[in-house]
């Protein structure tokens, strides 16, 4: 397990369909799909990834790749 002051909560969620071709790597390979919360401060209506406006809060990168063991 990841132990990490800057990792605060792991959330486990039913499983959904995430809009993205993941599902076919992971009939091949054995896989996790993690949704990582990347809002910046301060945004109250954030952007989906697949939009222009989308911004992404670059400190979730490091938790995201501690969370995996990267």
């Amino acid at each position: 397990m990841v132990k990490d002051k800057d990792i605060k909560e792991v959330k486990e969620f039913l499983a959904m369909p995430p809009s993205e071709d993941f599902t076919y790597y992971a009939e091949k390979i054995p896989s996790c799909f993690f949704y990582i919360t990347c809002t910046p401060e301060g945004v109250e209506k954030p952007y989906f990834n697949h939009n222009p406006k989308f911004d992404i809060d670059e400190d979730a990168l490091l938790v995201e790749a501690k969370a995996v063991g990267l």
